[in-house]
């Protein structure tokens, strides 16, 4: 039942209205944004800080480094180092109080907060996968993605193996949360 409860919470969010400044400055941007490149550039944190409301000190202080396209990167530390911080900023869940973040050199802000997600896969602690094919949980990300694009993916992600080896690769259903998958895969 995690499954059916965790997208019932996602089709919430979904059907909540923008209503945030950032959303309604990215609906500006929406339409003069065709360059697409920025995708396949690193992604750069230069500086940035966050500050959550109501705290004395920031969460994350003057954080700079760089992700190159199809780099995996696994963020570790204590309780509280600001790692979740750093994957909501990453995926655009919240707006740096300080610095930028950048694709190339498209500021996060200024591009459409879809095409963003679109390009940026993240992979929590626990995820969640529906009881359904694997090629199904692959299109949660991008409904509209061929299956070129999906195996283009596994690839970038070092998967492509992993589905190969399935029974019946991208058809093979999974189970609610992966029941059918190791915990490797």
């Amino acid at each position: 039942m995690a499954g059916v409860a965790a997208a019932k919470k996602i089709f919430e969010i979904l059907d909540t209205p923008e209503t945030d400044a950032r959303s309604q400055s990215r609906s500006i941007h929406r339409s003069t944004v065709e360059d697409t490149s920025w995708v396949e550039q690193p992604v750069c944190f230069e500086g940035v800080t966050y500050h959550y409301p109501g705290r004395d000190e920031p969460v994350l202080k003057d954080i700079s480094f760089c992700i190159q396209p199809g780099e995996m990167i696994a963020l570790v530390g204590r309780s509280g180092a600001g790692k979740s911080t750093l994957a909501h900023l990453l995926l655009g869940f919240i707006q740096p109080t300080g610095g930028k973040i950048r694709a190339g050199r498209q500021r996060m802000q200024d591009l459409p907060v879809e095409a963003w997600r679109e390009n940026i896969a993240w992979v929590g602690q626990q995820p969640v996968l529906f009881q359904a094919s694997l090629l199904e949980n692959m299109r949660i990300a991008k409904s509209s993605a061929s299956l070129e694009e999906i195996q283009h993916a596994a690839e970038r992600a070092g998967f492509a193996e992993v589905v190969a080896a399935l029974p019946q690769g991208w058809a093979t259903q999974i189970g609610e949360g992966g029941a059918r998958l190791s915990g490797g895969q």
